[in-house]
């Protein structure tokens, strides 16, 4: 039997590496995908992605859990000045050129994969891709209406936008809604590939000596800002659920600088007099994740139903099933075509706190049950959101362009 090329794939982004939210999480465990497959893939990030030295991404250059990345810029960290912001985004439009110009034979990868980009680089990268025979696709997680790339021409990008979308040879989609979006908006050489939200299911299968909190607490984790994750949604369910568990903590883990944002929750807070069964832990490193997860009772989700809970598929939700504790999420979005209420998870209504609760209590009332519920949700983020089963389907959407 003829063995197969090795595949070799280079992600071009301006998304933090290898430490970030969703979307470098997203990014990430596509490449773990690839590479745990016996493929190759390497990361270039343009330009700097930290606003501050408070960060973790302060390295131009590493390997990652097997994942080479570089940035183009000498720091990862943006200038304070505007004007040393446009120069350095116009600097890297020439570098990212130049770094793929002088790719020799050895190192040429078979497809670029572009993510968080602004179109004009997208314009320019496929002008060099075409020179050297590379195939271009782009990934997408969020509907572009949503989506927010730093870049100081946006009049102009937008403009560029229809064009950038007709040059593609694929687009890596995370639900079949961004398929329906894309499908008018491509070539007709273009493959559109929904490529399923992903997740490092080994990450939660250790032990945890022990608990972060001594207390039993419900957990979420993600975004503290705006109403992407429905947290006054949240905080409302919760002052209903604490008056069956006046004990219960609820732990929310996130970022919490944005002091605007922090105001307002815990104001939420002591309005709904919730406000000593609240606990905020600030962001986390990535490793104490899983402890915070695993000696949960209930994760929880309370999205509510708007165009980012339509067009993307949120990836906290992979890690949440991974760790086999029961998930409590709203009927938001794609959830529906994978989990099942009282089967792999509990899910209430959107838009609807008391609903949320009612799911809540619900599970805690009969927590023997809501056990068995969260081990079948394991098993749906173990044969469905595994990063090496869509790391796989990646590889196959690659070789079916390449074939074409």
């Amino acid at each position: 039997m003829k063995e197969e090329v090795k595949i070799k794939i280079l992600f071009i982004t301006n998304t933090p590496v290898p430490y970030g939210m969703a979307v470098t999480n997203r990014l990430m465990s596509l490449a773990k995908g690839i590479t745990a497959n016996n493929h190759e893939a390497r990361i270039i990030i343009i330009n700097p992605t930290e606003k501050s030295k408070k960060t973790k991404n302060t390295k131009t250059q590493g390997d990652f859990e097997g994942i080479k990345y570089q940035y183009l810029n000498k720091s990862t960290i943006w200038p304070q000045s505007s004007i040393a912001r446009i120069i350095i985004y116009i600097k890297g439009i020439f570098k990212i050129m130049y770094k793929l110009l002088i790719l020799t034979k050895s190192n040429k990868p078979n497809a670029i994969i572009i993510q968080n980009m602004p179109n004009i680089y997208i314009l320019n990268i496929y002008l060099i891709a075409k020179l050297k025979g590379i195939i271009l696709l782009q990934e997408r997680n969020e509907l572009p209406t949503v989506q927010n790339f730093t870049n100081p021409f946006r009049k102009l990008d937008t403009l560029l936008s229809k064009f950038s979308l007709r040059i593609l040879d694929g687009m890596v989609l995370i639900t079949e809604e961004l398929c329906s979006y894309f499908k008018d908006k491509v070539s007709e050489k273009c493959i559109l590939e929904h490529i399923k939200m992903t997740v490092d299911n080994e990450r939660f299968n250790i032990n945890i000596p022990y608990r972060p909190l001594s207390k039993k607490y419900i957990a979420y984790a993600g975004t503290m800002s705006g109403n992407k994750d429905g947290m006054s949604d949240l905080l409302d369910a919760f002052s209903i659920v604490i008056k069956d568990f006046p004990e219960l903590i609820l732990c929310l883990i996130g970022d919490i600088s944005n002091k605007e944002e922090y105001s307002k929750l815990k104001n939420n807070a002591v309005r709904l007099a919730i406000q000593d069964n609240v606990l905020f832990t600030g962001l986390l490193e990535g490793d104490q994740i899983p402890a915070y997860f695993l000696n949960a009772e209930l994760l929880l989700l309370a999205r509510p139903d708007n165009l980012q809970a339509s067009g993307g598929f949120p990836t906290k939700l992979g890690e949440y099933l991974a760790s086999g504790i029961p998930v409590v999420i709203t009927d938001v979005g794609e959830i529906t075509n994978y989990l099942s209420d009282g089967e792999n998870a509990f899910i209430s209504e959107s838009d609807n706190p008391t609903s949320f609760a009612s799911k809540v209590t619900e599970a805690m009332k009969d927590y023997q049950r809501a056990k068995k519920i969260g081990q079948k949700g394991k098993k749906v983020a173990t044969e469905i959101f595994s990063y090496k089963v869509q790391g796989l389907h990646l590889i196959k959407m690659i070789r079916k362009i390449i074939n074409k």
